[in-house]
Parts: structure tokens; sequence; C-alpha cells
């Protein structure tokens, strides 16, 4: 694939997230700014939370709320449902 947009990077870490592969799901997350230059949105977060849960990850799901309070993404409902679970 020549160029990933928001939604290629958001499915292939759904996909991650999935196949029990939560470490890789979070090294999608960071290529995605890094390599892609694109940020995630909220429904990128929230798809990446569930990777957190996977690693028993408190750390992780406090850094995702963290982003998500920097980026002003933290007003959405599905992510703060997401971030209580």
């Amino acid at each position: 694939m020549k160029s990933k947009n928001i939604y290629v990077w958001t499915a292939m870490i759904n996909a991650c997230v999935q196949n029990r592969a939560p470490e890789d799901a979070l090294i999608l997350l960071r290529e995605m700014q890094s390599k892609g230059r694109i940020r995630p949105n909220e429904v990128s977060l929230v798809s990446v939370l569930p990777a957190c849960g996977l690693l028993a990850g408190l750390m992780g799901g406090k850094q995702v709320h963290a982003f998500s309070i920097k980026m002003e993404l933290n007003g959405y409902i599905s992510l703060c449902n997401a971030l209580i679970d």
C-alpha cells in the first residue's frame, strides 16, 4: 500500500487487537504518528485502548488518556466510555 490514511492505520490497529497482538497495535500507533505523520483521532485511541487492557497496562491507558487531553479529544463520549472500560 503506497500511502496509509487514518482509516487504514486504525483498521490495522483493530486487526492487531482482535488477533491478540497488543504490542503490535501500540507499535502501529507510534508508527502512524512518526512514519505516517498522521495524528490519531478519537477512533484510533478507542481502538488502541483494548491493547493496553490485554497487556494489563494501566500506564498505557493513562498515556492514552493524557494524549487525548493534550489533543483535545477527551470530549468524545465513545473515548470516555472506552477509558472507563
